[in-house]
């Protein structure tokens, strides 16, 4: 089951390729990643809560795969973005969004020919 934070505090990338080979797209955690690397260009003692991030690196990161269509990447982006506005998203904010999201899947399912009958389904995500 999704809780509030699936969608809030998770750095989220997306493969540049089927290959899933480096480097790879960030769709989100730009700022936190810049943010860290400015203070670690200024901060010479390297702190200790810098030498624990810079050890431990980003855990938990969400994986986009490379065919992931156009549309729901920016719908996520929103979701990610719209989670740190306020009182931010909750799930339940994320299920009112689902119609809207099931509409756009349908339009492009039907523009590229998928459906769960048609037997190369995998292929014509790519």
């Amino acid at each position: 089951m999704l809780n509030d934070n699936y969608f809030k505090g998770a750095a989220w990338f997306q493969w540049a390729g089927p290959d899933r080979q480096l480097p790879v797209l960030a769709i989100t955690f730009n700022h936190r990643r810049e943010a860290f690397y400015r203070a670690w260009e200024r901060d010479e003692s390297r702190s200790g809560p810098l030498q624990s991030t810079q050890s431990s690196g980003l855990r938990d990161c969400r994986m986009l795969a490379s065919h992931t269509p156009g549309y729901l990447v920016k719908a996520l982006v929103h979701i990610h973005n719209m989670s740190h506005a306020g009182s931010g998203w909750s799930m339940w904010d994320a299920l009112d969004h689902a119609l809207e999201l099931e509409c756009e899947w349908s339009a492009y399912a039907s523009e590229k020919g998928i459906s769960a009958a048609h037997a190369c389904y995998p292929q014509l995500l790519y």
